[in-house]
Protein backbone atom coordinates (compact mmCIF):
# COMPACT_ATOMS: atom_id res chain seq x y z
CA UNK A 1 0.00 0.00 0.00
CA UNK A 2 2.92 2.45 1.02
CA UNK A 3 4.33 2.12 -2.37
CA UNK A 4 0.65 2.45 -4.12
CA UNK A 5 0.68 6.30 -2.40
CA UNK A 6 4.28 7.08 -3.14
CA UNK A 7 3.86 5.80 -6.90
CA UNK A 8 0.45 8.54 -6.79
CA UNK A 9 2.59 11.22 -4.86
CA UNK A 10 5.14 11.65 -7.59
CA UNK A 11 2.44 12.52 -10.04
CA UNK A 12 0.90 15.19 -7.37
CA UNK A 13 2.40 18.71 -6.48
CA UNK A 14 3.42 18.73 -3.36
CA UNK A 15 0.53 18.24 -0.46
CA UNK A 16 0.04 21.21 1.71
CA UNK A 17 -3.69 20.59 2.31
CA UNK A 18 -5.01 19.98 5.87
CA UNK A 19 -6.66 17.57 7.23
CA UNK A 20 -9.33 16.80 10.17
CA UNK A 21 -5.79 15.86 12.44
CA UNK A 22 -3.11 17.61 10.58
CA UNK A 23 -3.08 21.29 9.46
CA UNK A 24 -0.57 23.63 8.62
CA UNK A 25 2.01 20.93 7.86
CA UNK A 26 5.74 23.04 6.46
CA UNK A 27 8.67 21.74 5.67
CA UNK A 28 11.81 23.09 5.34
CA UNK A 29 15.63 21.71 4.51
CA UNK A 30 17.23 19.28 2.02
CA UNK A 31 19.31 16.63 1.26
CA UNK A 32 18.14 14.36 3.67
CA UNK A 33 17.97 17.43 6.58
CA UNK A 34 14.62 18.03 7.22
CA UNK A 35 12.47 20.52 9.79
CA UNK A 36 8.60 19.72 9.94
CA UNK A 37 6.58 22.00 11.93
CA UNK A 38 2.61 21.63 12.04
CA UNK A 39 -0.55 21.27 14.14
CA UNK A 40 -2.34 18.13 15.04
CA UNK A 41 -6.06 17.87 16.90
CA UNK A 42 -5.25 14.13 18.68
CA UNK A 43 -7.41 11.45 19.55
CA UNK A 44 -4.50 10.40 22.01
CA UNK A 45 -1.16 11.64 23.37
CA UNK A 46 0.96 10.25 20.33
CA UNK A 47 0.90 10.40 16.84
CA UNK A 48 3.74 7.99 14.15
CA UNK A 49 5.54 9.00 10.78
CA UNK A 50 7.47 7.10 8.45
CA UNK A 51 9.63 8.13 5.68
CA UNK A 52 10.04 6.26 2.25
CA UNK A 53 11.60 6.76 -1.32
CA UNK A 54 8.27 4.23 -3.34
CA UNK A 55 10.60 1.40 -2.37
CA UNK A 56 12.83 1.75 0.89
CA UNK A 57 11.41 2.92 4.14
CA UNK A 58 14.04 5.19 4.59
CA UNK A 59 12.93 6.17 8.59
CA UNK A 60 10.90 3.28 9.79
CA UNK A 61 8.10 3.46 11.86
CA UNK A 62 8.52 6.44 14.79
CA UNK A 63 6.39 7.38 17.46
CA UNK A 64 5.69 10.96 18.58
CA UNK A 65 5.01 11.93 22.36
CA UNK A 66 2.78 14.76 22.68
CA UNK A 67 3.77 16.93 25.45
CA UNK A 68 2.31 20.46 26.74
CA UNK A 69 -0.77 21.40 27.49
CA UNK A 70 -3.92 19.51 25.76
CA UNK A 71 -5.42 21.83 23.38
CA UNK A 72 -7.30 20.78 20.69
CA UNK A 73 -4.84 22.08 17.72
CA UNK A 74 -1.45 21.23 19.42
CA UNK A 75 1.76 22.25 17.62
CA UNK A 76 4.66 19.87 16.78
CA UNK A 77 7.86 19.76 15.64
CA UNK A 78 10.19 16.84 13.96
CA UNK A 79 13.85 17.09 12.78
CA UNK A 80 14.39 13.90 10.06
CA UNK A 81 18.02 13.24 9.18
CA UNK A 82 18.79 10.61 6.29
CA UNK A 83 22.02 10.38 5.61
CA UNK A 84 23.15 11.26 1.97
CA UNK A 85 24.00 7.83 1.13
CA UNK A 86 20.35 6.59 1.28
CA UNK A 87 18.75 9.22 -0.46
CA UNK A 88 17.08 8.64 -4.02
CA UNK A 89 19.02 9.38 -6.74
CA UNK A 90 16.39 9.92 -8.69
CA UNK A 91 12.60 9.90 -6.99
CA UNK A 92 11.07 11.42 -3.60
CA UNK A 93 10.94 11.00 -0.61
CA UNK A 94 7.30 11.25 1.25
CA UNK A 95 6.86 11.94 4.73
CA UNK A 96 3.76 9.95 6.03
CA UNK A 97 2.39 11.52 9.03
CA UNK A 98 -0.60 9.12 10.90
CA UNK A 99 -2.15 8.29 13.70
CA UNK A 100 -3.12 4.44 15.07
CA UNK A 101 -6.67 3.31 16.67
CA UNK A 102 -6.76 0.80 19.47
CA UNK A 103 -6.03 -2.38 17.66
CA UNK A 104 -3.16 -0.66 15.90
CA UNK A 105 -4.42 0.00 12.45
CA UNK A 106 -3.02 3.22 10.90
CA UNK A 107 -5.91 5.94 10.87
CA UNK A 108 -5.77 9.59 9.90
CA UNK A 109 -2.76 9.15 7.15
CA UNK A 110 -1.33 12.40 6.30
CA UNK A 111 1.04 11.83 3.08
CA UNK A 112 3.81 14.82 2.10
CA UNK A 113 6.30 15.00 0.05
CA UNK A 114 9.67 16.37 1.34
CA UNK A 115 12.16 16.41 -1.64
CA UNK A 116 12.05 15.21 -5.04
CA UNK A 117 15.52 14.34 -6.48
Amino acid sequence: MKSILAIILLFIPILTEDSTVFRLVKVTGTTGNYQITGELNPASKEFFYTVEDGHNELVKEERVLLKGKEEKWRPFSLKIQIPREKLPGNGSLILHLYEKDKSGEIQNSFPMLLERF
